[in-house]
C-alpha cells in the first residue's frame, strides 16, 4: 500500500511539474509573439510615416521590417 501511495504522490508531483513547465512555455511564446506584433505595428508606422515624408528608402527599408516582424509572428504562432 504505501508503495501505491508513493507512486500517486509521485505522478501527482510529475504532473504539476509538466504544467508548470507548460504554462511558463506558453507564456514565453505569448510574449514573443505580443513583441513580433508591436515591432510589427511600429514597423508600419514608421513606413507610413516615411511614405508621408517621401522619403522611399526609408519607407522601403520599415515595410520590409515590417515583414520580418509579421513573418516572425506568425512563425511564433505555428510554434504554439
Amino acid at each position: 500500500m504505501r508503495n501505491i501511495l508513493a507512486d500517486i504522490k509521485k505522478a501527482i508531483s510529475n504532473n504539476r511539474d509538466a504544467i508548470a513547465k507548460a504554462t511558463a512555455q506558453q507564456n514565453l511564446i505569448q510574449n514573443q509573439y505580443i513583441q513580433a506584433k508591436e515591432e510589427s505595428q511600429s514597423a508600419h508606422e514608421d513606413a507610413l510615416k516615411a511614405a508621408f515624408e517621401n522619403d522611399q528608402q526609408s519607407a522601403m527599408q520599415a515595410l520590409l521590417q515590417e515583414v520580418i516582424q509579421t513573418k516572425a509572428k506568425t512563425d511564433i504562432a505555428v510554434c504554439s
